[in-house]
């Protein structure tokens, strides 16, 4: 018997069953939060850094760009506050 498979279900079979499509914001679900030290700070080094807020939340920042994200009851299952230095734009969404 052959079955068809939705492209989310191959997502989400190939990602050991989790579906990615929502997110909590918390930074201990992050893949950055599995990096060694040495993979954090080569990504320093680029630029790139991720570290929880005091809440639990997520914060990634690069040299022109920073996003705050925190847990949420909204369909995403996070909100996220952007701030882009490069254009001056900001927003937020829950």
């Amino acid at each position: 018997m052959i079955m068809k498979l939705s492209k989310q279900q191959i997502k989400a079979n190939a990602l050991g069953g989790k579906n990615m499509s929502r997110w909590d914001g918390r930074y201990e679900s992050t893949k950055e939060s599995q990096r060694s030290l040495e993979e954090d700070i080569l990504e320093a080094g680029n630029g790139n850094f991720c570290y929880p807020t005091d809440s639990g939340g997520t914060v990634r920042q690069t040299d022109s760009r920073i996003d705050v994200y925190g847990t949420s009851d909204s369909s995403k299952g996070h909100s996220h506050d952007w701030y882009n230095a490069g254009t001056n734009e900001y927003g937020h969404h829950d």
